[in-house]
């Protein structure tokens, strides 16, 4: 249910690849989320002396693997407190975010194209999916990292999503992903316990109707939010649709309904703060209960594992479900 403290180590490699040893830690944080191909690390180490240019580290918990990824940034800071090593790692997937897309034109493109020309030459792959959506042009802007231009392509199609998991291996799902449910509350019912709680209801991100552009010049394209008129949401946009969607009739529509559901996602947000180092991975499922409030099989979108000299916690950002995908 959680990670044993006292089991943590981290293990860095210099240029040569040759193992460092490091200094105590003294606190850290790893951070992971849902939509992103990157999970992050942040130590700091107590030291006395000065180190290589590092490259590599790994996170364990005894023999379980918690990060690994490719040092950002090394510091040495001296005070009158002492000495310390710092080091910001990004696991390997930030490649993606890293490198800048070929702004380009594709025309009768599928998934896999978009893969092999973005994702494989950083040696990311892919797990095996079904999943193959095709568009008749498909423009990647100047400006977009390898990720978004293969992300963006799925989110289009409305066919799937997609998310690393800790292996680097790129998942390609057709459904909201479901991993493992937890229940937390503080009540005398049983349950993790947390230490503070807080729901955010956002009622200024999401967007009720697009209207888009059609090949014209006209706005005569209209995309309603179905859920605007239950939540009394009133916030307009005008759109002039991606190529992607252009050639279609009614592509207007599917791409305004793609940025409504984006608009959606972080409608609802519950972010939970509780003691220990819980084992939960974004895409598992949580239920709090709060005098008398209940938010069942909530997603959980972001996992944040922080140490200090205050302690150990883990901070969990929750989706309501229904807006998620």
């Amino acid at each position: 249910m959680s990670y044993d403290l006292q089991n943590i180590q981290v293990k860095a490699y210099d240029l040569a690849g040759g193992e460092v040893l490091l200094p105590k830690l003294s606190e850290w944080e790893l951070v992971k989320s849902f939509d992103s191909p990157a999970r992050s690390f942040q130590g700091r180490f107590l030291c006395s002396q000065g180190y290589p240019e590092l490259y590599q580290v790994q996170v364990f918990c005894g023999e379980t693997e918690l990060f690994h990824g490719l040092v950002d940034e090394q510091t040495i800071t001296l005070n009158d407190k002492g000495a310390a090593l710092t080091l910001m790692a990004r696991s390997p997937g930030a490649v993606l975010l890293d490198n800048e897309a070929e702004p380009q034109v594709y025309t009768d493109v599928d998934l896999n194209r978009i893969y092999r020309n973005h994702v494989v030459p950083y040696e990311i792959y892919m797990g095996v999916t079904n999943i193959n959506p095709f568009f008749n042009q498909y423009q990647v802007v100047k400006g977009l990292s390898e990720w978004e231009a293969f992300y963006n392509f799925l989110r289009s199609s409305q066919q799937g999503c997609a998310y690393l998991r800790q292996d680097d291996t790129i998942i390609i799902s057709d459904t909201t992903p479901v991993g493992k449910s937890w229940s937390f509350s503080n009540g005398t019912g049983g349950g993790i316990p947390f230490a503070s709680l807080r729901y955010t209801n956002d009622r200024y991100t999401p967007v009720s109707e697009f209207y888009v552009r059609d090949q014209d010049a006209v706005y005569s394209q209209h995309y309603e939010n179905p859920k605007a008129q239950a939540l009394k949401l009133r916030r307009k946009r005008y759109l002039i649709p991606a190529i992607e969607f252009t050639p279609y009739t009614g592509a207007g529509e599917i791409e305004g309904m793609v940025r409504v559901r984006h608009s959606m996602m972080s409608k609802e947000i519950v972010t939970l703060i509780c003691p220990d180092l819980l084992e939960v991975e974004f895409n598992d499922r949580a239920t709090v209960e709060w005098s008398g409030q209940r938010w069942e099989n909530w997603f959980v979108y972001q996992v944040r594992m922080q140490v200090s000299g205050a302690g150990a916690t883990t901070t969990l950002t929750l989706l309501n479900p229904a807006y998620v995908f």
